[in-house]
């Protein structure tokens, strides 16, 4: 947490960046988020569509019952509300991963896609209740295209080494949130571009509305230079940030670099 002797209302007329300088934030790297049952090979797999919190659904069979349902997503992944706690008072580091590999991150841009919703009762995508008959591979709320897939550009996501390409004529719905940074390195959008890829994929999406997977043959995030297929939606871009807190008073509110798919 920052410590400061004003608020940003009272000096809403300097920059921004000047108000960064009072703070002093903890780095917390997203690895530390690890799941026991997958360890320190957790946020590779998570960011490739993978693990337990994308590939699982619940259930009340076996070991589970209607009393007592295994797979339940905001239990498994209680840990996200914990770390929504931190990101408002800490700045987070990219995972080391290849699809956020700074010398191919040229863009700037990152994007997340899901075909999958796994969670019932939060008014997206439509899973529901019961889950054994009516959360087995349902939908996210379908706001893109998907039209083409270069199998080459992200190899590492499903372990087989391709070169070949795909086409959709009728892909299913597929839901995708990008965002942005700034190419200065001490700029708002640029230090918080973690936090921003935190947000967007493990809660606002996972965590909130139960969108997981990947696109087969793409990272479910990452640069759009790894994302290995080409969508076409309409980016509707706003410079809010949702993870902005009041008890970082050194920190203007409202400071964000995501777009939403619409």
């Amino acid at each position: 947490m920052c410590n400061v002797l004003f608020a940003w209302g009272q000096h809403s007329h300097l920059e921004p960046s000047l108000f960064l300088l009072c703070c002093l934030v903890v780095i917390s790297p997203l690895d530390d988020i690890v799941y026991d049952e997958q360890g320190s090979q957790f946020i590779k797999l998570y960011y490739a569509g993978r693990a337990s919190w994308n590939e699982e659904t619940q259930t009340n069979l076996y070991p589970g019952t209607p009393e007592s349902p295994t797979n339940v997503l905001r239990q498994d992944a209680s840990k996200v509300n914990e770390y929504k706690v931190i990101s408002e008072g800490s700045i987070f580091k990219m995972p080391e991963l290849e699809q956020f590999d700074p010398s191919v991150c040229q863009s700037h841009a990152a994007q997340c896609c899901w075909p999958r919703d796994r969670q019932a009762g939060d008014n997206n995508g439509n899973c529901n209740l019961e889950y054994d008959t009516n959360c087995v591979d349902r939908d996210v709320a379908d706001n893109t295209d998907l039209c083409y897939n270069e199998l080459d550009k992200a190899d590492y996501t499903n372990g087989i080494d391709a070169s070949g390409f795909s086409t959709y004529d009728q892909e299913g719905p597929v839901h995708c949130h990008g965002f942005a940074w700034s190419t200065e390195d001490q700029e708002t959008t640029t230090r918080y571009k973690a936090n921003a890829l935190f947000f967007v994929s493990m809660y606002d999406h996972m965590h909130q509305r139960g969108y997981v997977e990947n696109i087969p043959g793409s990272p479910m995030c990452g640069c759009v230079e790894h994302v290995s297929f080409f969508s076409l939606f309409f980016l509707h871009c706003s410079l809010s940030l949702p993870y902005s807190s009041p008890n970082i008073s050194c920190i203007p509110p409202h400071i964000d670099a995501s777009c939403d798919s619409r």
